[in-house]
């Protein structure tokens, strides 16, 4: 068992081994089970939330295996939301890359509003409302190439993988789900 503290002053990255592990975190840390059936346990607390140093952290969960625990505590005032974003990228005309990547923000509000202006010009979505960012879930990238082969035939040739089947335990309802493709 890997253990940080729930309630971190400084940004921790926490990588599993081979095998099964269970590592337990908080807020601004980020975790890598690595091979293997891994338990990951994150906590937000109240404390962390308010340390106007620290930022959410990055969890690794591109390996279906894993089971990924996330707890608010009570003091924490808000309602979830969660936002899962697709991105897909075409680097040069054979090859497509797809990263999938869940974002979980606590809000006053019981929705959650983009604001269009303001991420134009930041290049990257942006809330409304004052919400915060309390986790990033990385849920993998898939590659596409396409080639011929020697008889001038297609052939697709996909490495890596997204998981699609994330096992998220969550102790708060989510309050709202928004889903946005993104082409890089």
């Amino acid at each position: 068992m890997i253990e940080a503290s729930s309630d971190p002053t400084v940004a921790v990255k926490l990588n599993g081994k081979g095998g099964d592990d269970t590592i337990a975190f908080g807020f601004s840390s980020s975790a890598d089970g690595g091979a293997g059936s891994d338990d990951l346990e994150l906590t937000i607390t109240e404390d962390a939330l308010s340390n106007g140093n620290l930022e959410f952290g990055t969890v690794v969960f591109d390996d279906d295996d894993d089971v990924l625990t996330i707890e608010i505590k009570d003091d924490v005032a808000g309602f979830l939301h969660e936002v899962r974003i697709l991105s897909t990228e075409e680097p040069d005309a054979e090859t497509e890359e797809d990263t999938e990547t869940l974002f979980y923000i606590l809000n006053q509000s019981d929705t959650l509003s983009v604001d269009e202006e303001a991420s134009f010009r930041a290049g990257e979505i942006v809330f409304e409302d004052g919400a915060q960012v309390v986790a990033q879930i990385d849920l993998g990238t898939e590659v596409v190439t396409m080639s011929l082969d020697e008889n001038g035939d297609p052939v697709e040739v996909v490495s890596g993988a997204i998981n699609d089947t994330p096992m998220i335990l969550l102790n708060r309802t989510v309050a709202s789900q928004l889903s946005f493709t993104v082409n890089v």
